[in-house]
């Protein structure tokens, strides 16, 4: 055990500069929805604080594990996640088979 979490998540649509150069029509249309840059950050800055214990490849977004999939897929795919962690691993030099995925 490295004691090492990684989790990932999304912010929401964040009033952001980024957001006003690429979108600036969904800008427009969205402003009044679109969240500050302190409740984009607020998942991301509490799964640091409060390290949750959950099972590995969870998504999170508000504070809760969300799905992944959407629509007709609900089903994970087996075969792309190993294929998946076999890439990362290359690229980062590991061995550890981290998410305990196997082909």
């Amino acid at each position: 055990e490295t004691g090492v979490r990684v989790y990932s998540t999304h912010p929401g649509w964040v009033e952001t500069p980024g957001v006003a150069d690429a979108l600036p029509a969904f800008r427009r249309l969205t402003r009044p929805l679109l969240r500050n840059t302190a409740d984009g950050a607020d998942t991301a800055v509490w799964l640091v604080a409060t390290r949750p214990e959950s099972a590995a490849g969870h998504f999170w977004h508000d504070r809760a594990p969300r799905p992944t999939t959407f629509g007709w897929q609900r089903e994970e795919d087996a075969d792309a996640a190993a294929a998946f962690v076999a890439a990362i691993s290359e690229i980062t030099g590991t061995t550890q088979n981290w998410l305990g995925f196997s082909r």
